[in-house]
């Protein structure tokens, strides 16, 4: 793809530091072993000047390891580097926060509310302390932000322990009134050592399907299942999608731009990667330091061999009848199966059984009976 036809929009996986003060059973960031350092300002900075001039908007995720361990003054310190390329230059800048919860004081969750930095804590609900340390610590930090009166969500990460179970996660969620998304355990850093906490394919599709149909009927729901959420609109997106019956490999919109061009994550080094979950040397696209301008990670010869191996799986996958909608998968996954070039067999087997299964739902339903999101976003495509 030529620079010039690069999006005007990018998300960003800010790793601002490697440290992290759990250990959680499950973390796929364990194989880069925690490293300490908090990102240099000086190196913020040169990142946000080679990115702020070619881009209208990026969305920042603050990230890690444990972003808060970088501490108060480093935030407070980042944002007015921020808004002085948001005055100099005139992008927009949208800001989040994944965190444990552990460090999330009043001072903390007071800063990122004036700052407009929506909040995601990774929190599994009552199975929790399964994958988890300091339970206790996360839950205090939900109770401040809801005492505040914050508008926040959970990451809840589907176990063993958890995965026969979900409708307890489903109503605990409801009962505390804050919106979740699901994801399941993958086989990546600690994971593969403990093998213990992995579902089987069948396992999570099954428990999904099942959850799914309860959230759908729910007229009690009160908060938004952002899985749920996804996945139907997935679906619905199938029949204005651009690529969904195109087998042209090069074909960018059949390759997941938004993830391919529109996504970049830096550590605390200024190292760029083109995915938060390949923070590797092998995938390392180039350091902030040796750029003028950030889209030129998109042409390092590291980025055009994870390209390349996109489109070959992309190929494989064109006729499937639900390409249109996953678009071969996520890269970062089919690693775990061994080969970027071909599909994750675990995300396949779960698309092709979750969309057949909404296929039969949407086609016999009453829409008296359906929870109000769910009729929100089937009017949506409707209109």
């Amino acid at each position: 793809m030529q620079r010039s036809k690069l999006p005007d929009k990018i998300s960003v996986w800010l790793d601002c530091s490697g440290a992290c003060n759990m250990r959680c059973r499950h973390c796929y960031f364990a194989k880069t072993d925690y490293p300490g350092l908090t990102m240099p300002l000086k190196t913020l900075d040169r990142f946000i000047e080679i990115l702020s001039p070619h881009y209208k908007s990026a969305e920042i995720v603050w990230h890690g390891g444990e972003p808060l361990m970088a501490g108060y003054d480093f935030f407070i310190e980042a944002y007015k580097i921020f808004d002085a390329y948001m005055d100099r230059n005139g992008i927009n800048f949208d800001f989040a926060l994944q965190t444990n919860g552990t460090l999330l004081d009043d001072k903390f969750i007071d800063f990122f509310e004036a700052k407009k930095t929506h909040v995601s804590v990774s929190y599994d609900g009552p199975f929790n302390s399964f994958l988890r340390q300091n339970t206790e610590k996360t839950e205090t930090a939900i109770d401040r932000l809801k005492a505040k009166g914050v508008v926040f969500s959970c990451l809840s990460t589907i176990s063993s322990a958890s995965v026969g179970r979900l409708s307890e996660i489903y109503d605990y969620f409801k009962q505390i009134a804050v919106p979740v998304k699901f994801s399941p355990v993958l086989a990546d850093g600690a994971a593969e050592k403990n093998r213990d906490v992995l579902i089987s394919k069948e396992e999570w599709t099954d428990s999904f399907i099942n959850l799914f149909d309860y959230w759908f009927f729910d007229l009690s729901c009160n908060v938004e299942f952002y899985s749920f959420h996804q996945i139907l609109r997935k679906y619905l997106s199938l029949s204005c999608h651009p690529c969904k019956t195109s087998s042209d490999s090069n074909n960018h919109d059949c390759l997941n731009t938004k993830c391919l061009f529109g996504t970049i994550a830096i550590n605390s080094e200024g190292n760029l990667y083109p995915c938060g979950r390949l923070v590797e040397e092998r995938y390392k696209l180039a350091n902030v330091f040796s750029l003028d301008d950030l889209r030129e990670a998109f042409l390092t010869s590291s980025f055009l061999d994870v390209l390349d191996k996109n489109k070959q799986r992309a190929i494989g996958c064109s006729q499937c009848k639900w390409f249109g909608i996953c678009n071969s998968g996520c890269y970062a996954s089919a690693l775990l199966g061994g080969d970027m070039a071909k599909p994750f067999d675990f995300d396949c087997y779960f698309n092709h059984r979750v969309f057949s299964h909404i296929e039969a739902l949407l086609k016999d339903y009453e829409s008296s009976r359906i929870n109000k999101y769910a009729k929100r976003i089937i009017n949506l495509f409707a209109n």
